[in-house]
């Protein structure tokens, strides 16, 4: 590493700025094109520190094969080279967040992407993988870290390919990797690296789409072992009992995380594509919101958050008897329903515990966050309220058990709109 401190010069060209990271492949720095005067990032592959020649050349093969993939959705490779006997590559620098933060951002927010955004990255990340797969190469690492969202224009990009494998070429020491939690189950059995095939990056765009839209693994466990295990034995959950709305999204996920790999989508794009034609069918239900009517002046805003469209209605009618008639919005995710808050605050907001797979409380405390959060009143339709407290009380939100009683909801909204 002592030719890799900040400030100096690799093969001639390279000036080393600082690291960007590492993992059990190698090493990556952001470092400076000085001919040309542009910023790149220089991979160093570590992990082949000591190998055969066989593994070196089967490097270089990979680096060739992804430089001849030009897709905006992959990432650049310039150059190649060897500095203090290290291969390295040099690529293009994408400047943002890697999507793994993104989603652990939305977490820590109790909201997920919004979900035109989210299969607008899927379907992105897919077209690049489906280019990759075209020269005949997979990638076997395929996971939220390794796809950078380029700041200013919003870009996917698939980066990250050190352990990826041309099937008739790469040499099988360079390819025993990936991760655990994304991990086909084939993968996790070809001990040598020559059997995996693009249907396994798949299955990893389909783990990820579904942490991605659900800020949820497909699964978790205390170890690796034992997520391993699932991939390999476990029926993978439906996603919908995590988001109802994303019920017409169920047999296309469990088709794209099937067990065996004949039985997935020939690809990622004919993945994602089956993703977007489901979500346009049923976007005119699943997220209807009734127009704002024609209110008089200083007739409160309601915000509802409920995926059943035959329960909306009867919220709606309720909301008119008690409120007469005031502009009223449904919507079927919390990230949505906060991020219309963030737009323009509600008087009053009514919460479906069971229509949004994170807690009341961390969707509570999100609107508290935004601006006339701290004024809004909240009603929660609970499930149940059998077992510890919720700890929704000292937040000021009433609370009501599910079935409710309609009769009682709307004598609760009036109270609530004279009190304010």
């Amino acid at each position: 590493m002592v030719g890799r401190r900040t400030g100096s010069q690799v093969d001639g060209r390279y000036l080393i700025v600082d690291k960007l990271g590492e993992g059990s492949m190698g090493v990556v720095y952001r470092a400076e094109d000085i001919g040309l005067g542009r910023v790149v990032a220089l991979k160093f592959a570590d992990g082949l520190v000591g190998a055969d020649e066989r593994a070196q050349r089967g490097f270089l093969e990979e680096a060739r094969a992804i430089a001849r993939v030009r897709h905006e959705n992959v990432v650049q490779i310039h150059s190649y080279g060897v500095h203090d006997a290290v291969p390295f590559f040099a690529m293009e620098h994408i400047g943002g967040e890697c999507l793994d933060g993104i989603i652990e951002e939305h977490a820590r927010r109790g909201t997920t992407l919004d979900i035109d955004r989210a299969l607008s990255i899927i379907t992105a990340v897919a077209r690049g993988l489906d280019a990759v797969h075209e020269i005949g190469v997979v990638h076997r690492d395929v996971k939220p870290s390794n796809v950078m969202i380029e700041k200013g224009t919003g870009r996917p990009v698939l980066v990250d390919f050190g352990v990826a494998r041309r099937k008739a070429s790469s040499a099988p020491r360079l390819t025993t990797a990936g991760t655990p939690m994304y991990m086909a189950p084939e993968q996790a059995r070809d001990v040598d690296g020559t059997q995996v095939t693009p249907a396994a990056d798949l299955y990893a765009l389909a783990c990820t789409a579904f942490e991605l839209l659900t800020g949820q693994p497909v699964f978790d466990g205390p170890d690796i072992y034992a997520v391993l295990i699932a991939h390999l034995n476990a029926t993978p959950p439906v996603i919908s009992s995590l988001r109802p709305d994303l019920e017409p999204f169920d047999p296309i996920f469990a088709r794209a995380l099937a067990k065996t790999p004949d039985y997935r989508h020939e690809s990622c794009g004919a993945f994602a594509k089956e993703l977007n034609d489901a979500w346009k069918v049923t976007s005119a239900t699943s997220r209807k919101r009734p127009k704002p009517r024609v209110v008089k002046e200083g007739a409160p805003r309601v915000y509802l958050l409920e995926a059943d469209e035959a329960f909306v209605q009867k919220l709606v009618r309720t909301a008119d008897r008690a409120l007469d008639h005031p502009t009223v919005e449904c919507f079927s995710a919390a990230s949505d329903l906060v991020a219309a808050f963030e737009r323009e605050a509600a008087e009053l907001v009514v919460l479906d515990e069971e229509s949004s797979a994170s807690p009341a409380t961390t969707i509570v405390n999100a609107i508290r966050r935004c601006p006339g959060g701290a004024e809004a009143r909240i009603v929660v339709l609970s499930r149940s309220w059998e077992g510890p407290p919720s700890g929704l009380g000292h937040l000021g939100v009433k609370e009501l058990p599910k079935p409710v009683n309609m009769s009682v909801l709307a004598s609760v909204m009036a109270r609530i709109s004279r009190s304010s």
